[in-house]
């Protein structure tokens, strides 16, 4: 599930980012809209309240995962239209019903470890929308996650700042794989491969 566990609060992670509001220093067009309209976009969509009912009908224990998290998601989800998504499975269940209204002829396999994901991988063959539960995939299963990329594909890593570690893997998956433009969120990174764009690494002040 996506997992909040910053190593400082969320409002002092706020502070910090101040400078990276509102699309401030963002020359791309992509990027600027990206995190207008999808990333920090506060209008309703169609299935947020079916969604929040849906939630709020759950035992706490069994959602696990940050709403608002879970809504950008749903907007990413929107956003890409993935014929194709590779995801967690265990305590992700609120994420993936998120993700399939989003869109809703996607395709979605689970894992609950890497040979699963190794397999869930080979059946997609190219992934328009992978999810890593944590940055040590990034490590164990990188050219794995790397030869399932397509030159349209989302790569959304959770757990980005949950230990010291972290964000160094993150970076230097990154700066090994030298593809597309990467999002950091602090609670978790987005990688959009597309060749249009040139290669470039953007902090983003993401209001979860």
């Amino acid at each position: 599930m996506i997992n909040i566990c910053p190593l400082l609060s969320k409002y002092a992670v706020r502070l910090r980012r101040i400078t990276h509001r509102g699309g401030y220093g963002l020359q791309s067009p992509f990027a600027f809209n990206l995190e207008r309209e999808v990333i920090n976009q506060r209008l309703p969509y169609y299935a947020y309240q079916s969604l929040s009912a849906e939630r709020k009908s759950l035992p706490r224990q069994a959602v696990g995962s940050n709403a608002k998290v879970d809504a950008l998601l749903f907007r990413l989800s929107n956003y890409v239209q993935p014929s194709k998504v590779v995801m967690p499975d265990d305590g992700w269940y609120m994420s993936h019903r998120y993700i399939a209204m989003g869109c809703k002829k996607a395709s979605i396999s689970t894992y609950f470890n890497p040979q699963i994901l190794e397999r869930s991988l080979d059946e997609a063959g190219i992934a328009d929308m992978l999810i890593i539960p944590d940055t040590t995939y990034l490590q164990s299963c990188y050219d794995l996650i790397k030869s399932h990329l397509g030159p349209k594909s989302l790569l959304i890593v959770d757990r980005l700042y949950c230990t010291k570690s972290d964000a160094r893997r993150w970076q230097q998956f990154l700066h090994k794989a030298e593809i597309g433009v990467s999002f950091d969120l602090h609670c978790i990174g987005l990688l959009f491969t597309s060749p249009d764009y040139a290669r470039q690494d953007y902090i983003i002040d993401f209001h979860y």
